[in-house]
């Protein structure tokens, strides 16, 4: 029995050190999960009432533990047995994972507004823009098409032009070509010039009579002077004959005189005509040559340039093929838009409007019709041509002849006739070249009134820019400066621990051209549309580190703004990082006014936008379409202006003409941080904001902790036993002596 009992005592013995080894491992385990939980119970008041973040506070984690630790114990009491006199040492809580990490920073953030961020945006600012959207897509695409279609409508007429230039080129060529040859206006073939110098072909013409008498006067004077000087020598002859034997003493008669020498009284004016009209027919020639040459590579570039305006009116027409189709149904909004909204007649004007851009495109006979008007022009540049060569052949046969007088006037009547024919209908004032340019303008209505309203659009625009220049260009006070260095450094040190990519600086100023700055709003709105569309659906992360920022950073007030333009104080420390922050958070530039003036840009293109979406619906009165796209442009502009001064005097205006809903600038902000989403570079600027407001540096406000620490409770039966059985079966521990240890270790945070 002594050793049954014996064996008994040791078998229950060691199942009850077991059974306490459990307990204690489950009590120890609890223990140190709770000393965990403890260290991060003590987290920054300040950084979550503010910013709503959670980090470790000022207590040291090592005393948080040990405390909680040690009230898991069973007390001390002599008089009690405790059944687990559990000890610890070795204790330490490991920090780790600061706020300063982009990625706990931004699962805090989603962890905070994952439930109020999608319910705040619907019921604040999305179901006020309801029904915008898919307007403000309609508004581009019909910006859009105008403009692409004034782009290929100028490049057509600009081809136009250069047709007709060389059109008009073709007719100067051969009508500059005779000028010294063929007399303008043509000069009658009746009567007759003294023959001299031949400068045209009307003195070839009226000349040739003169010529020819005084050509035959001065032969028949060379004949009558042969007869006489032969009569002479045959009478010299004679009387030698008689007188060769004259009688002794007799006087010898004396020799008869011979007759004086009678010239040509013409020769001078003979020979001037001859060789003027030989020159002539050469310089008819040459001249109907080179002119015809000229006129052919003038029609030849003018063919080129009306092929060119045919593609571009060929592109107007596949632009307007796509006039009347609805853009797509954009992201789903809330069914409510509340009173004011938007009514369902705009987008229909809109589309009306891009239909009419088919009035602007040229039928297939037009072009027939301006082939035919050139292949005119090089018909009658060959009559010319022919007439010229006739004229010259003739010319040829003037020196000699006696019978080309009718031929001569009748080819320099010819010649003159075409010459001026072809003037009047192809010179740079002819009948058909003035009908091309009535054709021109007449196709051009309404051009001269749409570049007056570009121009006081270009006026309009430049007055934005110099406003944006002007708030951009205030000077800050040195501790302005120095407080914009010192947040800059904030920024770029945290880049910089994440290793983060730092963005593009914001550009502040508007486009030089308005045409671009336009499309340039457009494309804008769409992108800040859509993103509070997808924030609509939640579909976006970037919609809660937006919402995140505008809950918990400051914004610029408008009226701040004014007063720091109009009297050039401080506007309410406007440019101090406390009053700016999510100015500071979308654009990061160092100067203290920039990012207000880079907000107050994108606020003037989203307006722009919006108006101008406005103007093409105001302005179809004006019937042309690339005039009502100029007047749009130049109501956008105007409006969006006004709506600048509204805001900064008074904080609100509507959201459009057609949906009196009053939004405020921070709505807009609302709608820009939507839009940037939550870059490496925007999460570094709200922590190096959070750093500055509140002196901390978030690179050591942790948030993860690890407690670890060894255990140990006193074996009560058998210690030899227990430590040989220990040898046989995994505790997960160690026996030392007369106690039982084991390693815990327990790992929280706050997400």
């Amino acid at each position: 029995m002594a050793a049954v009992l014996a064996a008994m005592i040791f078998l229950t013995g060691t199942l009850i050190d077991f059974g306490r080894i459990a307990a204690f491992r489950k009590q120890a385990e609890l223990s140190i999960k709770a000393g965990a939980r403890g260290v991060l119970s003590a987290y920054d008041p300040v950084l979550y009432e503010r910013y709503g973040l959670f980090a470790i506070g000022g207590s040291q984690p090592e005393a948080i533990l040990s405390e909680v630790l040690e009230g898991h114990r069973d007390p001390e009491n002599a008089e009690a047995l405790r059944l687990l006199d559990t000890a610890w040492r070795d204790g330490e809580a490991i920090v780790s994972r600061p706020l300063g990490f982009h990625a706990v920073f931004k699962r805090q953030v989603l962890e905070e507004m994952k439930y109020k961020a999608p319910i705040d945006l619907t019921l604040d600012l999305a179901s006020r823009f309801k029904g915008l959207p898919a307007l403000m897509k309609e508004a581009r695409k019909t910006s859009d098409l105008l403009e692409d279609m004034r782009q290929a409508y100028e490049k057509r007429e600009a081809a136009f032009d250069r047709a007709l230039k060389f059109q008009i080129e073709a007719g100067d060529a051969m009508t500059e070509a005779f000028k010294t040859s063929v007399p303008r206006p043509p000069v009658p073939m009746t009567g007759g010039r003294p023959a001299g110098d031949v400068q045209d072909v009307a003195d070839a013409a009226l000349m040739y009579g003169d010529y020819t008498a005084k050509r035959a006067e001065d032969a028949a004077r060379a004949e009558a002077w042969r007869q006489r000087e032969a009569e002479r020598l045959r009478r010299e002859a004679e009387e030698k004959r008689k007188g060769a034997s004259p009688s002794q003493g007799a006087t010898p008669s004396p020799s008869p005189t011979p007759a004086p020498v009678e010239g040509p009284l013409y020769a001078a004016q003979i020979s001037a005509y001859e060789r003027g009209v030989v020159k002539l027919a050469g310089q008819l020639r040459s001249q109907a040559a080179e002119a015809f040459s000229s006129l052919e590579k003038s029609l030849e570039a003018a063919s080129k340039e009306l092929e060119e305006a045919r593609t571009a009116n060929q592109e107007m027409a596949r632009i307007a093929a796509d006039a009347g189709s609805a853009v797509g149904t954009p992201a789903e909004w809330p069914e409510e838009t509340g009173e004011g909204g938007f009514g369902g007649g705009e987008a229909g004007s809109l589309q009306e409007l891009r239909r009419t851009a088919s009035e602007l495109i040229l039928t297939d006979d037009y072009w027939s019709r301006y082939r035919e008007e050139l292949e005119s022009v090089r018909g009658a540049g060959i009559g010319l041509r022919d007439a010229a060569e006739a004229m010259a052949g003739t010319s040829d046969l003037a020196p000699g002849s006696s019978e080309l007088d009718d031929a001569l006037r009748d080819g320099a009547d010819r010649l003159q006739a075409q010459l001026a024919g072809f003037a009047d209908k192809h010179g740079a004032s002819g009948s058909v070249t003035a009908g091309r340019r009535e054709a021109l303008k007449s196709e051009r209505a309404g051009d001269e009134e749409r570049r007056t309203l570009e121009k006081k659009s270009r006026t309009a625009w430049s007055g934005a820019a110099a406003f944006l220049a002007t708030l951009a260009g205030i000077r800050s006070s040195p501790e302005e400066k120095q407080a914009f260095e010192r947040l800059d450094w904030l920024y770029r040190r945290n880049l910089s621990w994440n290793e983060g990519q730092e963005e593009a600086a914001a550009a502040t100023r508007l486009p030089a051209d308005m045409a671009e700055g336009r499309k340039a709003a457009f494309a804008s709105a769409d992108g800040w549309l859509d993103a509070l569309g997808d924030g609509v659906t939640g579909m976006r992360d970037a919609m809660y580190f937006a919402e995140y920022s505008y809950a918990r950073f400051s914004t610029a007030e408008p009226s701040a703004v004014r007063s720091l333009l109009e009297d050039g104080g401080d506007g309410e420390g406007l440019l101090m990082p406390g009053v700016q922050e999510n100015e500071y958070v979308l654009y990061g530039l160092r100067n203290p006014s920039a990012n207000i003036a880079a907000a107050y840009g994108e606020l003037f293109a989203l307006r722009l936008a919006i108006r101008t979406m406005e103007g093409l619906i105001e302005c179809r009165s004006y019937g042309h379409p690339l005039v009502v796209l100029a007047a749009a442009a130049l109501y956008g502009i105007t409006e969006a202006l006004k709506d600048i001064q509204g805001l900064l005097d008074r904080s609100a205006i509507p959201l459009s003409k057609y949906a009196k809903i009053d939004t405020y600038y921070k709505d807009y902000v609302r709608l820009f941080l939507l839009l940037h989403g939550s870059s490496d570079a925007q999460t570094a600027r709200r922590i190096a904001l959070i750093e500055n407001k509140l002196d901390v540096d978030l690179q050591e406000a942790y948030t993860y902790v690890s407690a670890r620490g060894v255990a140990s409770v006193r074996l009560w039966f058998l210690p030899g036993a227990a430590k040989l059985a220990g040898k046989s079966v995994s505790w997960q521990g160690t026996v030392k002596g007369n106690r039982y240890e084991m390693a815990f270790s327990s790992d929280s945070a706050y997400q």
